[in-house]
């Protein structure tokens, strides 16, 4: 049995297209832990993730963010995170 923690985050997702050139931008915001700045960009590389608890709480990989990016890319995308300690997070 796995029991989740509550945490006060929410999360949010803003869609937004630009008519001149087709592009589709998908925003997801939280409130959450956030990640420090050092790390943000390593959470595109497989099997990393920010918090090693949560892989042991959890479970998880941390395949999904490798996985979005490559999928991203194959559709001619980019795909970038901004976060905040204990700020939040924001993909883009």
């Amino acid at each position: 049995m796995c029991q989740l923690k509550s945490v006060d985050a929410k999360i949010s997702l803003e869609l937004t297209t630009l008519k001149e050139d087709d592009t589709v931008i998908f925003k997801v915001s939280d409130t959450g832990t956030g990640i420090d700045d050092d790390f943000v960009e390593e959470l595109f590389q497989p099997f990393v993730q920010a918090d090693s608890a949560i892989t042991r709480k959890f479970g998880g990989t941390g395949l999904g963010l490798a996985i979005v990016k490559q999928l991203v890319e194959k559709m001619q995308g980019k795909i970038s995170a901004h976060s905040r300690s204990k700020k939040g997070s924001v993909f883009q």
